[in-house]
Parts: structure tokens; C-alpha cells; sequence
């Protein structure tokens, strides 16, 4: 029986349970999907994520799939120059999610356990025993670790205050031909860059999106305003 179970095999509840097994617990990832996901979703670390993976070991697994190094970004919409931080690592880096969960995932002492997702939640005074994928599951702990619209939390009656986002952002992974006219090059790729780096500008709306092409595929940001230098 683990220690701990981490329902969701994201980014976040794989360094969950990364640092968790650094402790000294066992830990058994829940994942929901059957394989691990190969679309960009997220495409940026902030410093703070950046210095926390280099601390740990990750960073090298992942820097070989970096294709930029932005000096500038966002929180919640908010632009934030990275410039001025005291940090060995001034820019965010942009690198799609999936690279990211795999060099964490690599590093586990435990396979996740994948096609799991979570069903029943039911807790007593020794622990917490879990349904996913049709299994039951029984460990001293659960951490939450499956996003904003939570299963775990639904399923405990949790709450989760706050106001709707007033903006939206669309990722998409498309599939390119050549060098499309009115896409110009960017030069803002990692240089080991295997494709292209290209802008294109929405018609009439003043908001760009970086696109980047390798071998035929490529992957959006999300749309920016013009004056915004991060991804």
C-alpha cells in the first residue's frame, strides 16, 4: 500500500510526487488518460518553476526541447518583466507541457498508473481508499493534483471561490506546409532549433501568435496583444 496517492499525472502532480518519493514516502500517480499526452497544452515555465527543476536534476531532460528563452511574460494576464529578478534564470522558458511531464515522470520511483481515472473518494480515520479505472486503491493520504475543475474536490464537496476569467486563450497543434506567405520568421527559436519560428498577425485585430514549425508540425501560442513579450 503507498503512502500517498496523487490523483492527476500532469506536470504538477508529478513533481508532487517526485518530491514526495525524494521524502522517503511511496507514492502511486493516478492518471486518467491511457497514454501520456503529445499536444502542446501549456508552452512556458516561469523562473520560479525553472529554478526549482534545476535544483532538482529535471532541467537537463527537458532543456533540449526549449525553443525560446522569453525575457518577458504574464501572470494572469499581468505582464511581468523578468529582467530585474534575482534569479539565475531571468526569462521563461518555452517548452511544450509534454516534455516537461515526461523528464518528471522518468525520474519516478513508481510507474504511473494510467487508464485510472478517479470515481469514488471515501475516507476514515486510518486513511483514504480511491476507485479509478474500476480499481480500488488504499493509501494514508490523497493529493489532489487534476486541475481547476477537480474530480477529487467535486467528489469531497470541496469549494472553490472566486470569479469567472475575463479572457481566453486558444492553444491549438496544427499541421504546416512550407512557409506560408505573410508568416515572417520571428528569430526568436532556441538554436538548436530543428524548424522554423514564425508571427503570424491576425487580420484587423492587432494580436499576433508565434507559431513553431518542425518537420511539418507545429504548435501555437496563445494570441497575445502587440505590445506583449511574453508567450
Amino acid at each position: 500500500m503507498p503512502d500517498v496517492l496523487v490523483a492527476g499525472g500532469g506536470p504538477t502532480g508529478l513533481l508532487t510526487a517526485f518530491e514526495l518519493e525524494r521524502a522517503g514516502l511511496d507514492v502511486l500517480v493516478l492518471e486518467r488518460d491511457a497514454r501520456p499526452a503529445t499536444q502542446s497544452k501549456a508552452l512556458g515555465l516561469q523562473p520560479r518553476s525553472v529554478e526549482v527543476l534545476a535544483d532538482r536534476g529535471l532541467l537537463a531532460a527537458i532543456e533540449p526541447h526549449v525553443e525560446a528563452r522569453l525575457p518577458g511574460g504574464h501572470f494572469s494576464g499581468i505582464p511581468i518583466d523578468y529582467s530585474d529578478l534575482p534569479t539565475p534564470f531571468p526569462y521563461q522558458l518555452g517548452v511544450e507541457q509534454a516534455y516537461v511531464a515526461a523528464a518528471i515522470e522518468a525520474r519516478l520511483r513508481t510507474p504511473v498508473q494510467r487508464d485510472a481515472a478517479v470515481t469514488v473518494v471515501e475516507q476514515d480515520a486510518e486513511g483514504v481508499t480511491v476507485t479509478a479505472g474500476g480499481r480500488d486503491y488504499r493509501a494514508g493520504w490523497l493529493v489532489a493534483a487534476d486541475g481547476g475543475h477537480s474530480t477529487v474536490r467535486t467528489l469531497l464537496g470541496g469549494a472553490f471561490p472566486g470569479t469567472p476569467a475575463r479572457f481566453s486563450l486558444v492553444v491549438a497543434d496544427l499541421v504546416l506546409a512550407g512557409n506560408p506567405a505573410g508568416w515572417a520568421k520571428t528569430g526568436t527559436c532556441h538554436p538548436a532549433d530543428r524548424g522554423s519560428c514564425y508571427r503570424f498577425r491576425a487580420g484587423g485585430t492587432g494580436w499576433s501568435s508565434p507559431v513553431k514549425s518542425s518537420s511539418g508540425s507545429a504548435g501555437t501560442r496563445p494570441s497575445r496583444p502587440r505590445n506583449y513579450s511574453g508567450g
